[in-house]
């Protein structure tokens, strides 16, 4: 089946950017797509033809978004709230936009980086923990236990290993 490109209309703004190479262009078509200047036509598509232009902008807008996210957890490094709850809700916001971009943290400590959850724990200090949650080997662990946010890397979640994760999805009654 040949993969039509009827999805995003930009071939020729494409051809007037200034990158050379086509990731630069990519780069310039993601640029364009995140401050709104280009937009999708899905108006008179037939509703199937929908899914594959939606599947496409998703893939091509990702990445800004995640090099958007992992800079704002840069610039966070070293923050401390005054409070346990309030640590523990900023980690938790965290979490919770890295689980709607299929993104996980990767564990910084030396020798491990495994995919992990980031966590603030009430063990010791007041203001709790940053700790980063994970699976390795089938045991629950926890790494490096920082008052103060920590430095990671986002990277790719890994693939859900529940039962129900495994299943073949269920025909809704209008297919």
């Amino acid at each position: 089946m040949k993969k039509q490109s009827i999805a995003i209309d930009v071939v020729p703004m494409i051809e007037g950017l200034g990158g050379s190479t086509a990731s630069e262009k990519n780069d310039d078509v993601e640029l364009l797509l995140y401050n709104g200047l280009i937009r999708p036509r899905l108006l008179g598509l037939v509703p199937r033809a929908r899914l594959p232009v939606i599947r496409e902008l998703v893939r091509v807008l990702h990445r800004p978004l995640v090099r958007a996210l992992q800079s704002f957890l840069d610039d966070s490094v070293g923050l401390r709230f005054e409070t346990f709850e309030e640590n523990q809700a900023f980690a938790t916001e965290i979490q919770n936009l890295l689980n709607s971009l299929g993104l996980a943290a990767e564990c910084p400590k030396e020798g491990c980086h495994h995919p992990a959850k980031i966590r603030c724990l009430n063990s010791g200090p007041r203001t709790g923990s940053f700790q980063f949650d994970h699976i390795i080997e089938g045991k629950r662990t926890t790494h490096l236990g920082s008052t103060r946010f920590p430095r990671f890397r986002v990277i790719p979640a890994p693939a859900d290993r529940r039962q129900k994760a495994n299943r073949p999805a269920e025909p809704s009654p209008s297919s």
